[in-house]
């Protein structure tokens, strides 16, 4: 089971948003002392098309929430070969239900991006591009909890972009559901008792509050965007679709 927090950057500048990810870092390490940096870095890279409103108004005004969205989503631990094209129906989530999911080779995703922009623009209009570069992440041994962060970086289509912006910050919770303690410090994975997803989203929650409490937040808002118990049976827990649809969810803008 995983949460996603999606921590705003109000001034959007970039060395904001690394200072922080910088403190995020600094709060673990000293909130746990089993943490173990990895020392590798992880990416992901989202663009998304918002659908062109039916009678082609410049000016409509309807909310975020009425509109059909089309993610095309690469998160280099989850696929790393693949870039996901994630459809969101208006006014449902991508954790809701089973969205749309198919992939396409990684190395495909600048033409199928040019395709939406180019031959598809009376169907589809570009929002935004966000990327993280090089994320940290930490694993935990005892638990195999593992927390994933790194700030987002913008950049709009064009070619007059010189600047790059931060518009926040993700962070990625997550505990595998029916893990067992013995109590001497060893766990197992129990598959045939029910699994207590309360007790493990209260967990992962409870990290968070502490991590929290050693940030300076300011006037940046988070968002939370939890794994819903239903996508969570075990053995199926880490599916990509759920990874993947619960990242789309995060990174909308209708959220």
């Amino acid at each position: 089971m995983r949460s996603i927090y999606y921590i705003t950057n109000p001034g959007g500048q970039l060395p904001v948003a690394q200072e922080q990810v910088k403190a995020i870092g600094d709060a673990i390490e000293s909130l746990w002392m089993i943490a173990i940096r990895s020392q590798s870095s992880w990416s992901l890279n989202h663009r998304l098309f918002r659908q062109v409103p039916p009678d082609g108004r410049a000016d409509d005004t309807r909310p975020p929430q009425a509109y059909s969205y089309q993610h095309l989503l690469h998160v280099s631990h989850v696929t790393p070969d693949r870039t996901a094209i994630v459809i969101q129906s208006p006014s449902q989530p991508a954790t809701s239900g089973k969205p749309t999911v198919v992939s396409i080779p990684l190395g495909h995703t600048d033409a199928h991006s040019a395709m939406l922009v180019n031959q598809m623009a009376l169907l589809w209009v570009p929002q935004r591009i966000v990327e993280v570069v090089k994320g940290k992440a930490y694993t935990f041994p005892k638990s195999d909890m593992e927390i994933r962060f790194g700030e987002l970086r913008a950049r709009r289509q064009g070619p007059q972009t010189t600047s790059i912006t931060s518009p926040g910050i993700v962070l990625d919770i997550s505990l595998p559901a029916g893990i067992v303690d013995d109590g001497r410090g060893d766990t197992d994975l129990n598959m045939d008792s029910k699994l207590d997803f309360d007790v493990v989203q209260e967990s992962i929650r409870g990290a968070w509050r502490a991590l929290k409490e050693r940030l300076v937040l300011g006037r940046s808002e988070v968002r939370e965007v939890m794994q819903l118990t239903k996508d969570v049976d075990g053995k199926d827990e880490l599916a990509h679709e759920v990874q993947l649809s619960l990242w789309c969810e995060a990174l909308s803008v209708r959220s």
